[in-house]
């Protein structure tokens, strides 16, 4: 059987690939925001043609992303992660039907208050609370969950950094900062900010 060939450009969009992803998988937030960037144009017009409701991509688009990024040590057993999270954001949207009537009143609700809030100014005064939201959010951590975040984000301390000074296994770290990321997503949430995974990861305080 013959070898398989590659065009200069599919070696390099190859290439490309495998630097993002394995920078995804070993916790790159910037490799992240890459991604993102890449795939939301994509997913968006699938979400829509199985939801039929902006509020709802939305939804979706956060909550794909939250569960890509907190399972990306799965990644390198991946053929292609691309498919993987098309593959969960399926699943989500075909979960959605069986959510209720408010419940979709409600998010269609926050998706218009989130288009209303367009001025400059409005987005100013949007971000402020949002940061302060934000840290009233780290002050219901735990203290060691809110001692590594802080270490992390004030800082700018890696996960290995952050396992050497407190004597714990990297694993640990980077578990304990995806548990905190998702437990101050949740809830800014509550508080009716609908928020990416990737908004914290590059708010800062």
């Amino acid at each position: 059987m013959d070898e398989a060939t590659f065009t200069p450009s599919e070696t390099s969009e190859l290439l490309t690939d495998y630097s993002l992803f394995t920078g995804i998988a070993a916790g790159d937030e910037q490799a992240f925001a890459s991604f993102y960037r890449q795939m939301v144009p994509q997913l968006r017009p699938f979400i829509f043609s199985i939801t039929h409701s902006d509020a709802q991509v939305e939804e979706v688009i956060q909550e794909s992303f939250l569960r890509f990024w907190l399972n990306r040590d799965k990644i390198p057993g991946l053929t292609n992660p691309r498919a993987w999270l098309f593959k969960i954001t399926a699943n989500l949207c075909y979960s959605l039907f069986q959510r209720s009537v408010t419940e979709r009143k409600a998010l269609q609700a926050v998706g218009r208050q989130a288009e209303e809030a367009n001025s400059e100014t409005a987005d100013l005064i949007q971000l402020n609370f949002l940061k302060a939201a934000l840290q009233q959010a780290v002050l219901q951590l735990s203290p060691q969950r809110r001692k590594i975040y802080l270490m992390n984000r004030e800082q700018g301390l890696t996960a290995d950094q952050i396992a050497v000074q407190l004597g714990l296994s990297v694993q640990t770290v980077r578990n304990t900062l995806s548990a905190s990321l998702e437990f101050l997503r949740s809830q800014l949430n509550r508080q009716g900010y609908t928020v990416t995974i990737l908004v914290i990861l590059l708010l800062r305080r």
